[in-house]
């Protein structure tokens, strides 16, 4: 009788390990959440425009989505960083850079960048309103010659939901400002009240005449002023072309090709000055970086959107 019931108890206990080995295969494997250095390669790199981007253990990733998002789930190593944190604190006026350049950099060192730094800024594309774009612009701006910006989804891997251990930090730098990048209020009015965008100009002490372009990257219903921020300031000869930002990359969020197309027929060349305006300056600061990666090397940001030129208005003569 007891051998009867103890061959009865281990058939139990081997039908049980069995229906676990088989739950246990049918399972998915549970993701790594560890912050280990490896290679993601892009999920779609044939349906890209231009190289891949791969990351290696010497790329700086910055996750520039807010930051509940990027708890949840971000790329390992990847820190989170917002583009706010490099710009004044009034809403008028938050796309405007802080003037204390040097301060800047200082910010980018304690994170480990440098100017020599390999850094891809990832965000939610298209699905954001050009975040990732803003800090890569930021970025290039102040010195650095190799930074991309791309969807998170851009990428198939691993994924954490722990945070990033900092990077060691860098040694301290001074910027390396590039001036073209960046479109100021006073290059701005210029160019409207000479009206430059019909006739060649110099602006500045050097330089030879140019034509400028203005491009304003805001959606059709903002640029009719049927939202957003309209034109209720008096602006004149702010002859600007419509071409909303979402239009210059495609669904990877790398480049749209076709976009070259659209520029040669509303007469944008690469010989211009181009002027990339938007709300408050993320949407334009995208649409500059992918300009200048088509070789449009005279496109720049009016940083401050349209948001602080409309504040502005009436600083105009002072």
């Amino acid at each position: 009788m007891r051998k009867k019931v103890r061959r009865s108890f281990l058939k139990l206990v081997a039908s049980i390990a069995c229906f676990a080995l088989v739950i246990g295969c049918a399972t998915k494997p549970t993701r790594g959440y560890e912050n280990q250095q490896r290679q993601m390669k892009p999920a779609a790199a044939g349906e890209t425009t231009g190289e891949p981007i791969v990351l290696t253990e010497q790329t700086v990733v910055i996750d520039a989505r807010p930051p509940f998002e990027y708890s949840l789930s971000h790329i390992p190593r990847a820190v989170n960083v917002q583009w706010t944190d490099f710009t004044q604190k009034e809403e008028a006026y938050r796309g405007v850079l802080l003037s204390d350049r040097f301060e800047l950099t200082r910010r980018l060192a304690r994170l480990g960048i440098s100017p020599a730094s390999e850094v891809v800024v990832v965000g939610k594309g298209l699905g954001g309103g050009g975040e990732e774009g803003r800090l890569a612009w930021t970025l290039a701006y102040l010195g650095l010659d190799n930074v991309r910006a791309v969807p998170m989804g851009y990428f198939k891997g691993p994924v954490s939901n722990t945070e990033t251990k900092p990077l060691a930090p860098a040694v301290i730098w001074k910027p390396i400002v590039d001036e073209s990048l960046l479109v100021t209020r006073q290059e701005l009015l210029y160019v409207l009240d000479n009206r430059g965008v019909y006739d060649p100009i110099v602006y500045g002490e050097k330089g030879r005449p140019r034509l400028y372009k203005i491009i304003d990257v805001r959606t059709s219903r903002e640029y009719l002023g049927k939202e957003g921020v309209g034109m209720q300031a008096p602006i004149p000869n702010m002859e600007a072309i419509n071409i909303p930002w979402n239009e210059f990359f495609d669904s990877t969020g790398r480049v749209n090709p076709e976009i070259a197309q659209r520029l040669h027929e509303v007469g944008v060349t690469r010989d211009q000055r181009i002027i990339i305006v938007s709300g408050s300056g993320l949407r334009s600061a995208a649409v500059t970086m992918a300009l200048r990666s088509m070789g449009f090397k005279g496109a720049g940001n009016y940083a401050g959107g349209l948001k602080e030129l409309v504040a502005g208005a009436g600083k105009r003569r002072k």
